[in-house]
């Protein structure tokens, strides 16, 4: 069964609050190199990997990231990749001075280009396609339902082999590390779990 989830940008600001204030800064110190690859897995129509460079320009302009944007439906790429349309709803999570920053003016809202510059986007099927490799941050945020349990714990242990040590998986408030690679993550808080 896949069941969709109806997404924002800044889905549970209070876990993008903790992201940004908590474990960002020890994230990047823990880099080989001062740049930040980061994977928003199952990215649907940008939502994720949009939020995240937000965040990304507004708390670490000096950092040097890229984000690779991946999905198996080719029609919410190719949203993705016209940066938008984006509802009213979509994206009330973020800040009004973000909104200017980041947003064509007017709704629909329209993600700037300047976001999409750093935002790789392809298509990527989880359970049978090669993962990226050095990666030091996944988003992989209410993906849990459309996979057996099986299938997950396939996911995570690839997630563990793609990271970069020290790296995170940012989840959805109800997905769960699968009991079968707990001991490979270390739980940082509701949310984050941190590749040991």
């Amino acid at each position: 069964m896949r069941i969709v989830v109806n997404s924002q940008w800044f889905m549970d600001p209070e876990a993008w609050e903790f992201l940004a204030n908590h474990l960002l800064d020890d994230l990047v110190a823990r880099l080989p190199a001062p740049a930040l690859r980061a994977w928003s897995a199952g990215c649907s129509t940008g939502k994720e990997p949009f939020s995240l460079a937000v965040l990304l320009a507004e708390a670490r302009p000096d950092l040097a990231w890229s984000i690779l944007a991946t999905d198996v439906d080719d029609a919410a790429l190719t949203a993705l990749r016209r940066r938008g349309p984006f509802t009213a709803r979509d994206v009330e999570n973020l800040p009004a001075d973000w909104r200017k920053r980041h947003l064509e003016p007017g709704l629909p809202a329209f993600a700037r280009a300047h976001l999409l510059e750093r935002i790789d986007v392809a298509a990527h099927d989880l359970l049978h396609d090669a993962f990226p490799q050095q990666v030091g941050l996944v988003l992989y945020r209410n993906l849990e339902t459309c996979f057996t349990a099986e299938q997950n714990a396939a996911v995570w242990r690839r997630f563990a082999g793609a990271l970069l040590p020290g790296g995170i998986v940012f989840t959805g408030t109800l997905d769960r590390v699968p009991r079968a690679v707990e001991p490979l993550f270390e739980p940082l808080a509701p949310c984050f779990h941190r590749r040991r």
